[in-house]
């Protein structure tokens, strides 16, 4: 499995230098049942959640642009030095994110809201964002997480983005799309963001490529294959404002 995900990733032009393989740890794997209506996932963390700080080079932030941290609640040997890797990326130069995903045991960590303020970006679904704000209003909720957190970003599915930067408050709608999985569209739209980010995109062009990707994502099957290199993105962008 390991050095199936490692020829997976060279062919994506993945760089993986930086990866070791441990022949004592198992691959952590996720199998996820998806229906039209919803989805499950049922993961075996193997070494997800043996990862520790003490594995992760001093020089690792050297050269690099941007940290994104996402998998909280399944990186069980790394959690507590969350708060350490996001301060040490921002002192060597580095922008950083944060995605925590959901708490399997669909709680509300006082951690998080921590972490939140050690990250440039934050990313959470509606549902995620409500519960970590405790309020039922998407609005207020990414009001409160961003007296916190710089920039955040909440995905609201078929239904766009919502952004929120200081006074800032924009709101983009999602792309109309033959949705067949949406599994790994939260992800593609961070990776999206972060691109835009990167790039110098403004909020509302940072939402829109987020959209466009995690879009793109939901239209294919699988976690991976529906992510979009720059030339897919720009035909998916045009034709989307084709059909406008």
């Amino acid at each position: 499995m390991a050095i199936f995900a490692l020829k997976l990733s060279q062919k994506r032009e993945i760089a993986t230098d930086r990866i070791e393989i441990d022949v004592q740890t198992k691959t952590g794997v996720t199998v996820v049942v998806s229906t039209a209506e919803d989805r499950a996932m049922v993961t075996f963390l193997g070494a997800i959640a043996e990862l520790s700080l003490a594995e992760v080079p001093s020089d690792i932030f050297r050269g690099h642009r941007h940290l994104h941290l996402t998998s909280y609640y399944l990186q069980k040997a790394l959690q507590p030095d969350f708060f350490y890797l996001l301060d040490t990326a921002r002192a060597s130069g580095a922008t950083t994110s944060f995605d925590p995903n959901s708490d399997p045991n669909q709680g509300r960590d006082e951690n998080v809201l921590e972490i939140c303020r050690h990250t440039d970006i934050l990313f959470m679904n509606e549902d995620e964002a409500k519960l970590m704000a405790d309020t039922s209003d998407v609005e207020a909720a990414g009001r409160c997480l961003n007296e916190i957190c710089p920039t955040v970003a909440i995905k609201l599915g078929a239904k766009g983005a919502i952004g929120f930067r200081g006074e800032e408050v924009v709101r983009v709608e999602g792309f109309k799309i033959d949705a067949v999985d949406s599994t790994g569209a939260g992800d593609s739209f961070a990776a999206g963001f972060v691109h835009a980010f990167l790039d110098g995109g403004d909020l509302r062009k940072c939402l829109t490529i987020g959209n466009a990707c995690g879009a793109f994502s939901a239209s294919r099957p699988g976690g991976t294959d529906g992510q979009p290199d720059q030339e897919e993105l720009a035909r998916f962008l045009m034709y989307a404002s084709l059909r406008a």
